[in-house]
C-alpha cells in the first residue's frame, strides 16, 4: 500500500491465487525479499516541484496545484485482458495508484490506453475534490500524460469515427472530462512514462528510475526540509475560508 514499485507485481501474482504453484511461492519469496532488501525506501513529499517527465515546462496551473499530474499507460498484444496501471503525483511524490488488468478486451492500442485513462482520469477527480475539500486550489486541468498518440487524438477530438464508435461510454469518460476543462492529455515519449512499471516487468535501471520518480527519492537530504516549506504553504490553503 505504500510501494506503488511493485504494485503490477502484487497484481500479477495475486491472479494465480486459485491455482498457485510452488514457481509462483518462489515468485513472491522474490518480491518480499526485495522489500527487505529496500526497507529504507518509502514515498516522501516535498522539495522544489519538479516537471512532469517528458514535458519541458509546468502545465498551467501546476504550481497552484501542488504539483497534481497524473500517469497512465497499458500492455498490450500479450494478453485478451492487458495490464493497464497509472500514477497520481502530487507534492513529486504518489498519492494514488492501480496496477490491475483491463476489464474490457480491446482491440487496439488505443482502445486498451483510452480505457486506462479514463481510469486515470476517475482517480485525478477524486484527488481533486479531495485537495478542494481541504482547502486546497486545484488551478486549470489536470495533467494526463500518456504515450500513444491514437488515444490522446480519441480524447481531444470532437465527436466518434470509424474506429472508435463501439468505445463504450465508461471508455469515452476521460474524453468528457477532456471537454469539461478538468483533464488536459499530455503526450510524452514512452522512456519518460513512469506508468510503465505498472503494466509489465521493466529493467532494473528502468525501475529504479522510475520508482525514485514515484517514491520522491531525488532530492536526497533536503527533502524533509523542503517538506515542512510545502506543508506550511499547504496549511495556509487550509486556513483560507471556503
Amino acid at each position: 500500500m505504500t510501494r506503488p514499485d511493485i504494485a503490477y507485481h502484487c497484481s500479477k501474482l495475486a491472479t494465480f491465487c486459485q491455482s498457485a504453484s510452488e514457481e509462483h511461492l518462489g515468485w513472491g519469496y522474490r518480491v518480499v525479499g526485495y522489500l527487505v532488501k529496500t526497507s529504507h525506501l518509502g514515498i516522501t513529499y516535498g522539495g522544489q516541484l519538479r516537471i512532469p517527465c517528458g514535458m519541458s515546462d509546468y502545465p498551467p496551473g501546476f504550481m497552484e496545484s501542488l504539483g497534481l499530474h497524473a500517469y497512465c499507460d497499458s500492455s498490450w498484444g500479450t494478453e485478451a485482458q492487458p495490464f493497464g496501471g497509472h500514477v497520481i503525483m502530487l507534492c513529486n511524490g504518489a498519492v494514488q495508484w492501480a496496477a490491475k488488468k483491463i476489464k474490457a478486451i480491446p482491440d487496439s492500442t488505443a482502445e486498451a490506453e483510452t480505457v486506462v485513462a479514463s481510469r486515470a482520469s476517475k482517480d485525478t477527480v477524486g484527488v481533486r475534490l479531495v485537495l478542494e475539500d481541504m482547502g486546497a486550489r486545484v488551478q486549470g486541468p489536470t495533467a494526463l500524460l500518456t504515450d500513444c498518440q491514437a488515444a490522446r487524438d480519441v480524447i481531444i477530438k470532437p465527436g466518434s469515427t470509424q474506429r472508435t464508435k463501439y468505445f463504450e461510454r465508461t471508455t469515452l469518460l476521460v474524453k468528457r472530462l477532456h471537454m469539461l476543462n478538468i483533464i488536459d492529455p499530455v503526450l510524452i515519449r514512452t522512456d519518460d512514462m513512469i506508468a510503465d512499471a505498472l503494466t509489465k516487468p521493466v529493467d532494473r535501471s528502468k525501475l529504479g528510475t522510475f520508482r525514485n520518480r514515484m517514491l520522491n527519492q531525488d532530492h536526497g537530504p533536503g527533502t524533509m526540509g523542503a517538506l515542512s516549506a510545502d506543508a506550511r504553504r499547504l496549511w495556509k490553503h487550509l486556513r483560507q475560508p471556503v
